[in-house]
């Protein structure tokens, strides 16, 4: 009975998780707003966009622009990542049911724009404390895309387990 009331709280969090994603909306600036996945990809390519930033004359870390792009969308991050966040622990809690079964399902939801941005999320002060530690022991950075560029010194940050091995390997060797 555990098992079944573990697994009916799982598929509701991921049918919340997946309205959440739904909903989210980010407006270009040019009369224009993204919804659903198509606004996550919009955060993902101002990311790149502005790696290059400058702010009184020096440049921004990687993470820094994150913070920054965070900080000017957080209506929609900081609830789209609680929420995953949530539904990390409450797996992690859940010693009944395969676990990793359980983050791979979550895993499987996400778009490589959202796993980019789950990426620098785990990094930011918003993620690093508690769930980082998640993101590596379930592996939810394995999806990210193989022709995704990001910052070494980033990477390196976590630990492996929380990539594919060959996508961590890449790193590792530079």
């Amino acid at each position: 009975a555990d098992l079944i009331q573990f697994q009916s709280t799982f598929f509701q969090l991921i049918s919340l998780h997946n309205k959440i994603t739904e909903d989210a909306a980010v407006d270009t600036g040019f009369d224009k707003i993204f919804f659903g996945r198509s606004a996550f990809r919009l955060l993902h390519a101002r990311l790149e966009s502005i790696r290059f930033h400058t702010e009184i004359g020096r440049v921004l870390s990687p993470l820094e622009v994150y913070e920054l792009l965070y900080l000017k969308n957080e209506d929609l991050l900081a609830h789209y990542f609680r929420n995953m966040y949530h539904i990390m622990k409450f797996i992690d809690m859940n010693s009944l049911a395969d676990q990793q079964y359980y983050a791979d399902l979550l895993r499987a939801q996400l778009s490589s724009s959202e796993s980019v941005l789950l990426f620098y999320n785990g990094l930011s002060q918003w993620g690093k404390k508690r769930a980082k530690p998640l993101i590596e022991t379930y592996g939810l950075l394995k999806t990210l895309p193989t022709n995704v560029e990001l910052p070494s010194e980033l990477v390196l940050q976590y630990k492996s387990s929380a990539f594919r091995q060959a996508f961590y390997d890449r790193y590792a060797k530079e």
